[in-house]
């Protein structure tokens, strides 16, 4: 595959990147103009704004070039990346102990202890290959910023070092994530025939969207670190595209379950929580608009 030039890598680079971010430009510009600003809406925000900065940070590299930029753009990126794949995995835990979770289960400050648990963790992993200790170092390897060949390790060793850092955070995520889709679906699959709303078959489609959101960047970078790169190699190239459209897949799954207005309600029924959305399902005539609100 002689055309896989650098030129047709650049190119792709902004393909996806401008798709990336106008995707989610166009959903916190939505979520802004809505009326409903629930504990999921929120989550998915987070997931826009972090993938957000994740485009813009791959278009500036490919337009400016990395120059002496390498390490700061690599730090960026993971720390992007990661905050946006553990805000996607919270919306599958917070989905979970809402539909599936005890009664005593409260959304109250949600929202903020995940904000202050997933920003500051991923920032300090981030950082760990700065430190002069630490056997990854960030850099230029080759034409594109990943780690930067130790000499005291092998090829293979390096290899493995990398997959462990970078998918240390990536693989149980998605495994979390799909556990809880999973036990939704079971729950919701129990519901269906209650309602004409529950269609539990879209649940599916989370955990597969962070398989091909997060998992291709874990290759690519492996491959590259370890010596295994190889431009001309259409799979580097699938792999290399499909790392720089995270935010638009993201973006096109997360927004088919928002709902871009609110909905009229009777007079005299006021708004429940998502908790006790729940519990009337199993009592009461709420039961639709209840899991709908959950499933936003």
């Amino acid at each position: 595959m002689a055309f896989l030039t650098l030129e047709v890598y650049t190119i792709a680079s902004y393909i996806a990147c401008g798709m990336s971010i106008l995707a989610c430009l166009w959903y916190i510009i939505r979520f802004f103009r809505m009326n409903i600003r629930s504990t999921t809406t929120k989550i998915i925000l987070m997931v826009s704004i972090f993938d957000l900065i994740t485009g813009l940070t791959w278009l500036v590299s490919s337009i400016f070039g990395t120059r002496n930029n390498c390490a700061t753009m690599i730090l960026l990126l993971n720390f992007t990346y990661w905050c946006a794949l553990f805000w996607s995995t919270s919306l599958a835990i917070f989905s979970y102990k809402v539909l599936c979770g005890s009664d005593s289960f409260t959304q109250q400050n949600y929202f903020k202890k995940s904000f202050l648990t997933i920003v500051p963790t991923c920032l300090i992993v981030a950082l760990l290959p700065r430190l002069s200790f630490f056997p990854l170092q960030y850099g230029k390897n080759g034409d594109f910023c990943a780690f930067t060949a130790n000499p005291s390790l092998s090829p293979t060793l390096q290899t493995i070092l990398v997959v462990l850092f970078q998918g240390l955070p990536v693989v149980p995520a998605i495994i979390v994530t799909w556990i809880c889709y999973q036990k939704e679906y079971q729950f919701l699959k129990e519901l269906q025939t209650q309602s004409s709303f529950l269609k539990p078959e879209k649940l599916f489609w989370y955990p597969v969207t962070q398989i091909i959101v997060y998992l291709p960047r874990l290759l690519f970078l492996s491959m590259q670190s370890g010596g295994a790169f190889n431009g001309d190699n259409i799979l580097i190239f699938i792999l290399f595209f499909l790392a720089r459209l995270g935010g638009f897949v993201n973006t096109m799954v997360y927004i088919l379950s928002v709902p871009t207005q609110k909905k009229k309600e009777p007079k005299n029924v006021s708004k429940v929580s998502l908790t006790q959305s729940t519990m009337d399902l199993r009592e009461s005539l709420n039961l639709e608009r209840g899991l709908e609100s959950a499933l936003l």
